[in-house]
């Protein structure tokens, strides 16, 4: 059979985005329902930049919260005062790269973890919001203490940049744990500071995360996705603690919330990336049910 050259070019354009579109149906979706789903890169703290992209890729995320280790020198952190320094003078080409990077890698920056704490200059913490902007960000996620939330609310103005505060299990003074910490800190702050709620240490310390969210759903800019045992008990595969994780996700449906939602799982023991992998797969499944 004679075949013409026109129709030869239709039949192969057509074969071609027959296979384009198949492969686009099968490359896992950075939401699942309007829900954003991430991975915190802390999740992969075992390694350097490039390891944790090649990490995060293979686990099924397309979304990450950049862990401020992966986006500084790692020996500084061992000597604050040079650390400071270079934040203050780094050029920002530095972390248009890495969002360069990352974005090759087929990722999307959802927000910059970096703990502004009390030692912080006020130009070290401008500097932070300018990092963020540099990653293509608006949102920043802290583990601050509570007497830093006025200078972060003024800076996060200044920037048009939100700021997640994010808790920890451990009840300690000027720390946030606990409801009433939030409370106080964020009396009187601006539309510009927030939540960033650590599901797994609210649960490990002993409270319950739904009534929590319920009552602060304007304020939570993202959920660190994490589950633990309650009682102080330690990080295990999601679904299978005591924060309640389904109940989280029943919330966020309830509300037609799209907040980015981050796996956050610190694997103690042997290799991460197949907890983590299952982990994704999990958090995509339910966030799925019902769609």
């Amino acid at each position: 059979m004679r075949i013409h050259r026109r129709h030869f070019i239709q039949t192969a354009a057509l074969s071609a985005a027959v296979t384009w579109n198949r492969a686009q149906a099968e490359e896992p979706a950075l939401k699942v329902g309007g829900i954003p789903l991430g991975l915190q890169t802390f999740c992969f703290n075992d390694r350097p930049f490039e390891q944790m992209i090649e990490a995060v890729v293979a686990t099924g995320a397309r979304g990450i919260e950049l862990f401020r280790g992966h986006a500084e020198p790692q020996p500084l952190h061992r000597d604050r005062p040079k650390l400071r320094e270079w934040r203050l003078t780094v050029d920002l080409r530095h972390f248009h790269d890495l969002r360069q990077k990352i974005h090759n890698a087929g990722l999307t920056i959802l927000s910059y973890d970096v703990s502004m704490r009390s030692d912080w200059t006020e130009d070290e913490i401008d500097r932070a919001f300018q990092m963020a902007r540099s990653l293509g960000t608006d949102l920043i996620t802290t583990s601050s203490n509570i007497a830093v939330s006025p200078r972060l609310d003024a800076a996060a103005q200044k920037h048009s940049i939100r700021v997640g505060l994010h808790n920890h299990a451990q009840q300690k003074p000027d720390e946030l744990a606990t409801a009433e910490d939030y409370a106080t800190a964020l009396k009187g702050r601006s539309k510009w500071m927030g939540i960033t709620f650590d599901t797994g240490h609210f649960a490990a310390a002993g409270f319950d995360c739904v009534p929590f969210l319920e009552a602060n759903r304007e304020r939570t800019f993202a959920l660190h996705f994490k589950d633990r045992k309650k009682d102080m008990g330690p990080q295990v595969p999601l679904g299978t603690g005591d924060a309640g994780l389904p109940g989280i996700i029943a919330f966020l449906r309830r509300h037609n919330l799209t907040i980015p939602v981050c796996i956050e799982h610190v694997v103690q023991e042997g290799d991460r990336l197949p907890v983590i992998r299952n982990d994704v797969a999990w958090l995509r499944r339910e966030l799925s049910k019902g769609l």
